[in-house]
């Protein structure tokens, strides 16, 4: 919002909660595409709004990943952090299997 706020539509359908949520991290994901995911800043920022989505959606295991994500960046970490992003990319694969199939 103009806030700066993240504001994941349809709260009130956890379904379509969560497919609007996994569009805006697929879409903060490509911001890393390539070579941006070199840098920490950039990987920093997304994961922060990777966990602050998984957050308000009740992704838990995405939120966990995106934080572990966070952390490894900030400690300079960078084969780490990419090591997390490999994993949230496989979560975010596999969660939108599963919600394809409940559609």
């Amino acid at each position: 919002n103009e806030h700066g706020d993240l504001v994941v539509s349809g709260e009130d359908d956890p379904l379509q909660a969560s497919v609007a949520a996994m569009a805006e991290i697929d879409d903060l994901l490509a911001l890393l595409e390539g070579g941006a995911d070199q840098d920490l800043a950039l990987l920093e920022s997304v994961a922060h709004k990777i966990k602050m989505i998984a957050d308000q959606t009740n992704l838990v295991e995405l939120k966990t990943l995106a934080f572990k994500m966070e952390l490894a960046v900030r400690r300079e970490s960078l084969p780490t952090a990419l090591k997390q992003l490999e994993n949230i990319r496989q979560c975010c694969k596999m969660h939108q299997q599963a919600t394809s199939r409940r559609k």
